[in-house]
């Protein structure tokens, strides 16, 4: 089942965009468990759960290439802030994470330590939203800078923030004003503040987009609690074959399920 027998080490990513998968819908979706089916059918747009479904197919197919197994037997559940973990075998596996925006996903997988995975496409709008997570001290270098300087930067510490609280498992719970990100000369950034316990252990990185793969446009950021740089490497999604001459994806409704 594994096709990359030579895994890496450190921090893999893959990363997708989500409509190249469109055709592959059925296949997909033949991964996925009764209750993730059921959460596809809740969404209130077609859109949405048809993209929720290729992403967990994804995730899966990822998953079962780590673990050896077929992707629908790879064994999905929650901690109780409602981060996943795969079980395996041997016992739980909580070191990998998934974020997605607009038409582009990412996977991130982790042998040694939790790791968790944000990417965003900022726009001006993420200005209104600087009092949620901007700290103090941020907020005073944010306004030394150009408007479009202030979306970009502002992007950059909110991927690095919500890669922390999913890398935590803790979700929005945590007050990210009190965190602050600092970014040395060589882009190397760091926690401190009184918003987290021992900032120190959780290492936040920004991938540049020869690494993620994704447009120059979209940032992303991952975290772990390694205490240093994990080396990142960009990892290829295993060839799906393609069903355009196959049923039609099962059309999504409101009612707790696929039709």
């Amino acid at each position: 089942m594994n096709p990359n027998p030579k895994k890496a080490s450190g921090i893999r990513i893959w990363s997708v965009k989500i409509s190249d998968y469109y055709d592959s819908m059925v296949l997909l979706q033949s991964y996925l468990r009764a209750d993730e089916l059921e959460r596809a059918g809740n969404f209130k747009f077609e859109r949405l759960a048809h993209h929720f479904i290729i992403t967990r197919g994804l995730l899966r197919l990822i998953l079962g290439c780590e673990f050896n197994v077929h992707p629908a037997d790879v064994q999905i559940d929650y901690g109780p802030y409602g981060k996943p973990f795969a079980m395996k075998a041997t016992g739980s596996f909580h070191y990998f994470n998934v974020s997605h925006t607009s038409d582009h996903a990412v996977f991130v997988v982790c042998d040694h330590h939790e790791v968790g995975v944000d990417i965003e496409q900022p726009d001006q709008t993420i200005l209104s939203a600087q009092r949620m997570f901007v700290s103090e001290k941020e907020q005073a270098a944010l306004d030394a800078l150009s408007h479009q300087q202030q979306i970009v930067q502002t992007g950059r510490l909110w991927v690095c923030k919500e890669a922390l609280v999913k890398a935590i498992g803790c979700g929005l719970r945590t007050d990210l004003t009190g965190i602050n990100v600092h970014f040395d000369a060589n882009g190397v950034s760091h926690f401190d503040g009184d918003g987290i316990d021992s900032p120190d252990t959780w290492m936040p990185q920004l991938i540049s987009p020869a690494v993620s793969r994704l447009s120059p446009a979209v940032l992303c950021a991952v975290v772990t609690n390694s205490k240093g740089q994990t080396p990142v490497k960009h990892q290829l999604m295993p060839s799906l074959p393609s069903l355009k001459s196959a049923v039609p994806p099962a059309p999504v409704t409101n009612s707790g399920g696929l039709s």
